[in-house]
């Protein structure tokens, strides 16, 4: 009887779930997914490719993602893994080759992603954080003999990844300039209260590495007070360094932000007219910011 009893309840449990099953605009099965009585995710979730072939599965626990979902090539092998407990993502998620060689590996360290990208050799050919699906800051590229070919600064400005700076490097591992997009900025990290401080930031700039012009417009974050202050604009060429200047009322760290805007006009002949001249105006943005510290100094 006691038997009976665990049946019936095994079969109450498994009736309070129902499986639905998707299907494309054409007809063929997309997804097959379980449900629990309240309409949540609970069970196995099977996505198929339009041809039948079995793309994804994985599993659910009350509408949240919990063990391992993978993805498989039409032709059967498997393409990532990646585990969830609960619905949090775990561990380390792998991309696969269809040869079964790991290409991609992305994991977590503390609050932040980082994705790895491997090549044939098994050797790290690009590194560096991710937002979602974005790249942000510092990018490294490597060439197949594991050397330092580039590294790249990316931001996301209005949700979109914008290409800041650019260092290119030789196999010497010496700066390319002309491949290459950066500043540098020319101040004290520590400034006294009430003392006028004068800095610079020198541009290698993008348009054109001989004639450039640029402007820069800074403010600083005052930290202590949370208050963004505007402060004013210097311009630069590629020989002349643009102007920095700071002086704080009170003790902190503060922030000097700002963006470097470059700007280039070339000519260029016309098509359709030998004897005429089309001018192109082009400008490009890069954006900066560094920390300083305002503290009395004693003499």
């Amino acid at each position: 009887m006691k038997n009976i009893y665990l049946l019936l309840a095994f079969l109450l449990f498994f009736s309070c779930k129902r499986k639905e099953r998707y299907y494309y605009p054409t007809g063929e099965l997309y997804s097959i997914i379980e449900l629990n009585k309240e309409g949540e995710n609970d069970g196995t979730i099977k996505k198929m490719y339009i041809t039948g072939e079995l793309e994804g599965i994985g599993s659910y626990r009350n509408g949240k993602k919990n063990g391992f979902f993978r993805e498989f090539y039409k032709t059967g092998e498997l393409r990532s893994v990646e585990k969830f407990i609960n619905g949090s993502w775990i561990d380390t998620t792998k991309y696969f080759k269809k040869n079964g060689k790991i290409s991609i590996l992305k994991y977590r360290d503390n609050d932040k992603v980082f994705q790895e990208t491997i090549n044939e050799s098994n050797l790290i050919i690009a590194k560096g954080e991710i937002r979602d699906t974005s790249k942000v800051n510092w990018w490294y590229y490597y060439g197949n003999n594991g050397k330092l070919k580039q590294k790249i600064e990316y931001l996301l400005i209005n949700k979109k990844q914008h290409i800041n700076q650019i260092y290119s490097y030789d196999e010497e591992g010496e700066i390319v300039r002309d491949s290459s997009n950066f500043y540098t900025i020319d101040l004290q990290d520590t400034i006294r209260v009430n003392m006028l401080e004068i800095g610079s930031l020198k541009l290698l700039p993008l348009l054109s590495k001989s004639t450039s012009f640029f402007k820069i417009y800074f403010s600083y974050t005052d930290y202590l007070n949370n208050d963004v202050i505007p402060v004013d604009s210097s311009y630069g060429t590629i020989d002349k360094p643009a102007k920095l200047w700071v002086k704080f009322k009170e003790e902190g760290q503060k922030k000097i932000k700002g963006y470097v805007l470059e700007e280039n006009i070339f000519h260029k002949p016309n098509q359709k007219d030998s004897l005429a001249e089309d001018i192109y105006y082009l400008e490009h943005k890069m954006y900066f910011e560094k920390i300083v510290y305002v503290k009395e100094i004693d003499n």
